[in-house]
């Protein structure tokens, strides 16, 4: 991603800016507590907190073998049906 900012709408542009200083913000507080701080990289999912407790350093986006043809409220009905409720 171009970190640039050349837009010719000033809002736009102060957008973009506040946008960068909250994801700065957010990657020094996963810092400070240890956490994962994820970012789309390259297609892939990335940590970008090389201290974080647990977690994996990088994984696929997609994931395999989940049905995602079906609409949420399918799923959601398959769910209950088992749960006894």
């Amino acid at each position: 991603m171009n970190n640039q900012t050349h837009s010719v709408d000033p809002e736009v542009a102060a957008t973009l800016r506040a946008l960068r200083r909250a994801s700065d913000r957010a990657l020094r507080l996963a810092k400070a507590t240890g956490t994962p701080f994820w970012v789309v990289k390259d297609g892939q999912i990335v940590n970008l907190n090389p201290n974080a407790k647990g977690g994996r350093k990088v994984r696929p986006t997609a994931r395999k073998g989940r049905n995602t043809s079906e609409e949420p409220e399918a799923r959601a009905g398959k769910a209950r049906k088992g749960s006894g409720r």
